[in-house]
């Protein structure tokens, strides 16, 4: 279970020397529907664009990639679908790419189609599951990431229990300017200038989405990065759709990161997992 006095532990948890950036792609459905279609073809989940864009800048740079999934696509294809043909090698990367929950229906006109700010306990419950289950069949335990973004940052305090007790052990708050689940202005103005807060009535911890590659230009990204050189965790996400068109935005964020010190790591890495039990 989780300790209620988490949030004074998870502040001797890591190395307060050690700093942090983690990469994401968020929306993540088409690269699958992709590899699927040419599972008969490709002998790799790399031989695709997208996957091997990531591949680049994990082996130049280190990065370590979680991708957040939607379920499936309006009248089209969903994770049920997804071959398993490539479940080994999804595994044996898992030690700097990672899956995990997004949200259950992508809309391809309306992107904020599918939020979770009016959705009850258990239809939140059920699209984690559901997701979850497929992501173990087609690319393993390892390869799952128990640190989920959901689609633009949505939720309740009924969606945030009903996660929680899916074993979630962190989740997301927004970029600046944007709302994020049941924080009002004045919360999330608060919660901007900081890496990670608690909220010990959910029992949820929640981390800073602080670099939204598609809301910059490379010149803003410089910018923005700039201003976040005293903080711990540097969080980096564009979507599966628009990598390759913001890949100079991306590789500038990495970069940046890695010059200023910061280390490749996924959120299990960081804060101690005896903790967050």
């Amino acid at each position: 279970m989780r300790k209620i006095d988490i949030a004074s532990e998870l502040l001797e948890s890591y190395d307060h020397n050690d700093r942090i950036y983690h990469c994401a792609l968020d929306d993540t459905i088409d690269v699958l529907e992709e590899i699927n279609e040419k599972a008969d073809q490709i002998q790799s989940i790399f031989d695709v664009e997208v996957m091997a864009q990531i591949k680049e800048f994990h082996e130049q740079y280190g990065a370590k990639f979680s991708l957040y999934l939607f379920y499936e696509k309006m009248g089209g294809f969903n994770l049920s679908q997804m071959t398993d043909k490539f479940i080994d090698e999804w595994q044996s990367n898992s030690n700097w790419l990672r899956l995990s929950f997004h949200s259950k229906t992508k809309h391809p006109k309306i992107t904020a189609y599918y939020l979770y700010d009016e959705r009850d306990y258990q239809t939140a419950k059920n699209d984690f599951e559901m997701i979850k289950k497929e992501i173990l069949r087609f690319a393993g335990e390892k390869s799952w990431d128990n640190y989920p973004r959901t689609h633009f940052w949505s939720g309740n305090r009924e969606t945030i229990r009903a996660w929680r007790d899916c074993g979630v052990d962190g989740m997301f708050f927004s970029y600046p300017g944007f709302s994020a689940l049941y924080f009002d202005d004045e919360q999330l103005k608060a919660l901007w200038e900081k890496d990670y807060w608690f909220d010990p009535e959910t029992q949820m911890l929640f981390i800073a989405t602080n670099v939204k590659l598609p809301c910059m230009t490379v010149d803003e990204v410089v910018k923005d990065l700039a201003t976040l050189g005293n903080r711990k965790i540097i969080e980096i996400f564009a979507d599966d759709y628009n990598l390759i068109e913001l890949k100079e935005h991306m590789e500038t964020a990495i970069r940046w990161a890695v010059e200023n010190g910061y280390r490749p790591a996924f959120y299990d890495e960081f804060f101690s997992e005896s903790v967050l039990k």
